[in-house]
């Protein structure tokens, strides 16, 4: 009599073992990609189903705290310096009134609420306060 040999790996215990801020709590069963480990998170998040192999190869190290943690460090690095603020169609910058956003993305036309001369204007030129009126009404002011 021959006995059927298995061509599935052996399923390797994880349980116990800390990947990331991910905890192994136990078996959670198999999907397509192989088996699947409840997890509990560092951060309190407890019974998340991931897949074994995603946390030894460390592609999932916790919840998505730890990105979101990483996200807002990043922010805070960068610093409100670099961070120009949103133009908005309709604003008033000065005598400049936002018509519309032009196609480049970064400039704006605007209309001089002065004289009604229409001209392009960069998001920093209206922000930092460069760019009150059109070149006209400025030499003439």
């Amino acid at each position: 009599m021959e006995t059927a040999v298995s061509t599935l790996p052996k399923r390797i215990d994880l349980t116990g073992k800390v990947f990331g801020r991910l905890t192994v709590t136990g078996y959670a069963g198999t999907s397509n990609s192989g088996s699947l480990w409840y997890c509990d998170c560092a951060c309190g998040r407890k019974g998340l189903k991931i897949s074994g192999m995603n946390l030894r190869k460390g592609a999932t190290k916790s919840c998505g705290c730890l990105h979101r943690e990483t996200c807002k460090q990043n922010a805070k690095r960068m610093g409100e310096h670099n961070a120009v603020p949103r133009v908005n169609v309709g604003e008033r910058y000065g005598y400049l009134m936002v018509i519309k956003r032009e196609r480049d993305f970064s400039r704006y036309l605007c209309e001089c609420l002065r004289c009604g001369s229409l001209i392009s204007v960069t998001r920093s030129e209206l922000v930092k306060g460069e760019k009150t009126m059109c070149d006209e009404c400025a030499r003439g002011s």
